[in-house]
């Protein structure tokens, strides 16, 4: 399933383009970052939230690492 994971970041990378401010979007970004296993795009998406202040950013970095597919 990996293809499948890497066409979903993909479209999710670009609705970020077009919708650059949505911390949501980035978040759920994030989380398919961590779940492909890049890790270092994964960490650069949380260090964005935790500068906004987003909620969320507390619960990306805590599935760094533990997410196993």
């Amino acid at each position: 399933m990996v293809l499948l994971g890497a066409i979903e970041v993909e479209r999710v990378e670009t609705l970020l383009l077009f919708k650059s401010q949505d911390n949501d979007i980035l978040f759920h970004l994030g989380t398919l970052y961590f779940e492909q296993k890049q890790n270092a795009k994964g960490l650069q998406a949380y260090e964005k939230l935790k500068r906004t202040r987003y909620k969320q950013a507390a619960h990306l970095i805590s599935s760094y690492g533990s997410v196993e597919k």
